[in-house]
């Protein structure tokens, strides 16, 4: 079980942090900056024990989004050591506060750190070093074989530059576990998220079932521009692999 408990501009986050913690996070900055005014956060995080790529990250994006709104943010890292380089080498500590911490531009075999793309080419870059990093962890794989991978990836990354209008652009990272059987990738972004976009053309009365309708084939914001396959292809292909897929966004979340 994790905690999470803010002192004056201070979140401090302590245990595991899942989904519930990133959730309270989430709603103690917006407090913090909205509410109170605080154009600075200390983000505490020297008692974290455990924590995951799909719920760290999406308050990377969000507060990278804060930090171009003028907001400043220091981070305390993990005293822990293994969860301390964790933090550095996926980009974690850079993204939260990139004054006081480098950018890893080192891949391992089966690791991609986590990194910021703002346009067509930097997102085309950052596809090609996922696919250039699973080619390397799996044996006896061509890269036709890993075809719905690459559309799933090129897919999600390529809709944070069309429909999230984020000033930050999107943020990806991938890793390869047990020797290739486990990919992982996240994608996030401080846009204006999936409920927002599609209230605009669709009739849909909640974050839910925005993001219900998310997942159905041809549901996208504008069709003369869009086909609407994006989530719905990469929750199949996750669906057809045996594998998991999770949306958050706005004040819901979505999980197979």
């Amino acid at each position: 079980m994790g905690q999470v408990e803010t002192s004056m501009n201070t979140i401090i986050a302590s245990g595991e942090f899942g989904f519930n913690e990133l959730r309270f996070t989430l709603s103690a900055v917006h407090k913090l900056t909205e509410k109170m005014g605080y154009k600075s956060l200390d983000l505490d995080f020297s008692n974290l024990r455990k924590v995951n790529a799909p719920d760290i990250l999406p308050l990377c994006a969000h507060v990278r989004g804060k930090l171009h709104e003028g907001v400043d943010t220091t981070l305390t890292l993990p005293e822990e050591p293994k969860l301390k380089r964790l933090f550095e080498k996926t980009n974690w500590a850079y993204i939260l506060d990139p004054r006081s911490f480098s950018k890893s531009e080192r891949d391992s075999n089966v690791h991609l750190p986590a990194m910021i793309y703002k346009n067509g080419e930097e997102q085309h870059q950052a596809v090609e070093r996922i696919l250039e990093i699973l080619l390397k962890s799996l044996k006896d794989v061509t890269r036709a074989q890993l075809s719905a991978l690459e559309w799933s990836v090129n897919e999600i990354t390529d809709n944070v530059l069309n429909h999230s209008d984020s000033d930050i652009g999107g943020i990806v990272q991938a890793t390869s576990r047990k020797k290739g059987e486990i990919v992982e990738f996240v994608v996030c972004d401080s846009g204006r998220g999936i409920p927002t976009t599609l209230k605009e053309t669709h009739q849909i009365s909640s974050d839910s079932e925005a993001l219900d309708r998310a997942i159905r084939e041809g549901i996208t914001r504008n069709k003369n521009t869009n086909m609407g396959n994006g989530l719905y292809g990469s929750y199949r292909t996750a669906q057809v692999s045996e594998g998991a897929f999770i949306i958050y966004s706005g004040y819901a979340s979505l999980k197979f």
